[in-house]
């Protein structure tokens, strides 16, 4: 149902942002550089792409009950 859609599509727009803000604590905690190896960051990366793959899983969801193609 749309509903469903519409809040699956909010609640992984919002672990986006969450996930984002991580990165940015990161960077900040670190001076502005951040290893590529840090074991922080391969976390944050890992989440960050789990939760980008449901967002547009969400966000197609959303569009097939709208019937609209993006």
């Amino acid at each position: 149902n749309i509903f469903d859609a519409a809040r699956a599509f909010a609640e992984a727009a919002t672990r986006l942002d969450d996930a984002t803000g991580k990165l940015k604590a990161l960077l900040d905690a670190r001076g502005g550089r951040i290893d590529p190896e840090d074991p922080q960051l391969k976390t944050i990366r890992t989440e960050l792409q789990n939760t980008f793959e449901k967002f547009a899983e969400a966000e197609a969801a959303l569009w097939k009950n709208l019937n609209v193609r993006p």
